[in-house]
């Protein structure tokens, strides 16, 4: 039997898979698969700040590392759904010129 370890209290149903990892794994996905080759270095902060919000529910115990790591999945691959169709409909990302 696993012992809970939770360092803060939450709620106590299934959590599988993780929705914070869906959600953040998600936007960043979707951040860098917009953007594409325009977004520079903006792909190792938006993966470093998935990975740190993962962390941090493994760390405080409400999540197992299964949980963590299926909402990441869950959420990448629904981003790159989306962005998918965003750039079908709209088109790559391109920054607004500048007027002279």
């Amino acid at each position: 039997m696993a012992v809970y370890r939770g360092i803060i209290p939450c709620g106590g149903g299934y959590s599988f898979p993780s929705s914070h990892a869906a959600n953040h794994f998600s936007l960043a996905v979707f951040i860098i698969l917009t953007l594409g080759k325009k977004s520079g270095m903006i792909w190792v902060i938006c993966l470093a700040w998935a990975g740190a919000v993962c962390f941090a529910q493994l760390y405080v115990g409400v999540h197992y590392l299964s949980d963590l790591l299926a909402g990441a999945l869950l959420g990448a691959v629904i981003a790159w759904i989306l962005s998918g169709l965003y750039l079908q409909r709209f088109g790559p990302f391109s920054a607004p010129q500048k007027q002279t």
